[in-house]
């Protein structure tokens, strides 16, 4: 069987002789197991290692395992360690963290936005923050989720909304006190509104004001609780 392509996102020691490696591609994110010293003279586990694009992945898969077999692919080993910005490299920790915590097949939409957002922040200039707020909506959307901001997300109350919860988004006094909260003024929950509609365009409203870093806050809370719970 083989994989198009995908990028390697992590790695572990499987036993004494093979490696584990962790693998996002058009089909999802898989797990397999890397043997030692087969790729043509070298060490294949050597090649699978994270911030790698590899092309032409052939595995063979026996038991529940997926075992790697590499003959005739190739590689990119993508530039993270030249990254002098703690940003870009936060910024790559997390796209990496969120895509381990997946596992099995996804819409090969989200493999498109974690391709095109790991090459944005290596290869970019952009500020990484609004490459990850792009990121961070961008799946949210995709997911189908997104932090309620029309009523209390727990009791469906319609007034006094004065908090925010990365649970499920604006939350009101009474429900607050059973959950982890910080305060929402209006600006913040017309910006939560705004976004739900028009996802793209809050990114054109980005100049890194007060209202818009906490609504990266929010969002990255939001995102964080969703993606790990």
């Amino acid at each position: 069987m083989k994989i198009s392509k995908g990028y390697v996102i992590e790695k572990r020691p499987a036993n004494d002789t093979d490696a584990f490696v962790k693998i996002v591609s058009p089909e999802g994110v898989s797990g397999f197991i890397v043997p030692r010293g087969s790729h043509r003279s070298s060490d294949l586990a050597a090649v699978f290692t994270p911030f790698t694009l590899v092309n032409g992945i052939c595995y063979s898969s026996s038991q529940g395992d997926r075992r790697v077999v590499y003959d005739h692919g190739s590689y990119e080993i993508l530039p993270y360690g030249k990254l002098q910005d703690e940003a870009r490299m936060r910024a790559v920790r997390v796209l990496f963290t969120a895509f381990s915590s997946l596992s099995g097949p996804f819409d090969s939409a989200l493999f498109d936005i974690f391709e095109n957002t790991l090459r944005s922040i290596l290869f970019k200039k952009d500020d990484p923050r609004g490459i990850m707020l792009s990121f961070m909506l961008s799946y949210l959307e995709t997911e189908g989720i997104f932090p309620e901001s029309e009523r209390c997300f727990s009791c469906g109350k319609k007034s006094d909304l004065d908090f925010f919860s990365p649970e499920g988004g604006i939350i009101c006094v009474n429900c607050a006190a059973s959950s982890t909260v910080r305060p929402a003024g209006d600006g913040l929950i017309r910006l939560l509104k705004y976004a739900k509609k028009n996802p793209r365009k809050i990114l054109e409203k980005t100049h890194w004001k007060d209202e818009i870093l906490e609504y990266y806050g929010i969002i990255k809370e939001f995102f964080d609780h969703s993606v790990h719970r």
